[in-house]
Parts: C-alpha cells; structure tokens; sequence
C-alpha cells in the first residue's frame, strides 16, 4: 500500500508565513523570494516525521514509494485533466448562487 502525503494548501502557506515573521526584515525578503521552495521543505520535512513514527507504530506501507501531491506527475495530471475538459467544453466562468449564512 502506497502512502500519501496533501502536500498543498492553506496548512502549509501558513506555518511557513507565521515563520518567517519571527525573523529579521531582511530575511524576511529572501523568504518571500523563497516560499515554494520554504512550503517544500515544510511538507518534506513533516513527511519524513509522519514516516517515521508511522513505521514505529507498525504501519505496513510501500515507504519508499510515498505519494507527494506537490509532484510534477500529480500537477502535470491534473492540467491535462483541466486541458481535456476544457476542448471538450466542460468548463465555464459564470457567476452561481452561493448560500450565506444568517444572521
């Protein structure tokens, strides 16, 4: 069984910005210039300690063959997916109806 790790996503955008405001104004530049990079790191380095304490438990997964959604297979899938819909006509931009909430 293959294991797989939500690499994208609110989750990581902020831990990685709540982060780098704990460091100087200069640094703080660089992580901009950085963040896809900053998120990755993140995702990997919670990934090998999720990998980790699952194999201590006793999990039995294919751990070397982990599936990270911030993959180019992943994210070269899904754009072929959305190109597909798109010849096919299956996408439009409208506006819909969302319910609000009452107050």
């Amino acid at each position: 069984m293959q294991q797989g790790f939500d690499c994208q996503g609110l989750w990581v955008e902020v831990e990685v910005k709540r982060a780098s405001f704990k460091t100087s104004a200069r640094s703080r530049s660089s992580a901009s210039a950085n963040f896809v990079n900053k998120c990755k790191e993140r995702v990997y380095r919670y990934a090998a300690r999720i990998t980790e304490q699952s194999q201590r438990l006793g999990y039995w997964m294919d751990w070397d063959n982990s599936y990270f959604t911030l993959s180019d297979e992943n994210n070269y899938s899904i754009w072929g997916f959305l190109k597909l819909c798109h010849e096919r006509g299956w996408l439009y931009q409208g506006h819909d109806v969302m319910p609000g909430a009452t107050v």
